[in-house]
């Protein structure tokens, strides 16, 4: 049996738009904005995928950003069954504040419906280093520019091995080195970035402030 995944990106999602989007990924066509419309489409999409032997999942990405209204209309699709069997699977990725927002009483239907949860550790120096080198290796870079080990140590400490710093900060290095033609990003670079990033007021306070202070970077 093969898996149908759909991400979705929850920014700025109310419920109705939730349902909508998903509706459409489904059955491939407009979904009026009507809650009976949008589930019977979703519900249309998940008994055809599964007569087809898939099983389908829903992950949605950055879900502490989702509106109340959407997070009572995941209740709506977590309800979704054939035979008592779910037809849909749903896969939350937030921050903290998402586990604290289900926890309170007016989203108990949701957290009934959790079957598992896990809290993902910063990563280590190492870890961030491997996950830097998977993504580009993922892109296609096969060694250049070259990249420093040390290069690796202090985006680790600037981003308190945190996958969102850790993304921000390495993409705006690429940049550079791609606008410059580096056939090698050492610490200087790194550090151009991050005095950048910081002037730009894109990191945040606890890298401005504690972190980038033993980096000995001067805020212009």
């Amino acid at each position: 049996m093969s898996l149908d995944t759909v991400v979705v990106e929850c920014t700025d999602y109310s419920g109705m738009e939730l349902l909508r989007h998903y509706g459409r990924v489904l059955v491939d066509s407009e979904i009026k904005p009507e809650i009976s419309e949008a589930l019977n489409a979703i519900t249309y999409g998940l008994i055809q995928a599964v007569s087809e032997g898939k099983k389908c999942l829903l992950v949605l990405d950055q879900a502490h950003e989702l509106s109340e209204d959407a997070l009572r209309k995941l209740v709506l699709l977590a309800n979704l069954k054939v035979d008592g069997s779910p037809l849909l699977q749903i896969f939350m990725v937030g921050q903290p504040a998402l586990r604290q927002t289900l926890l309170q009483p007016e989203y108990e239907a949701l957290h009934q419906r959790l079957v598992a949860t896990c809290n993902l550790d910063r990563f280590t120096a190492e870890e961030t280093r491997e996950y830097i080198i998977h993504n580009l290796t993922a892109c296609g870079w096969q060694g250049t520019p070259e990249i420093c080990p040390n290069v690796f140590s202090i985006i680790h400490q600037t981003s308190m091995g945190m996958p969102r710093w850790i993304n921000l900060i390495g993409s705006r290095l690429l940049l550079q080195g791609m606008i410059n033609e580096k056939e090698k990003i050492g610490l200087p670079d790194t550090c151009e970035v991050l005095r950048e990033l910081l002037n730009e007021d894109l990191l945040p306070e606890t890298v401005r402030r504690a972190n980038l202070k033993d980096a000995k970077l001067k805020v212009a």
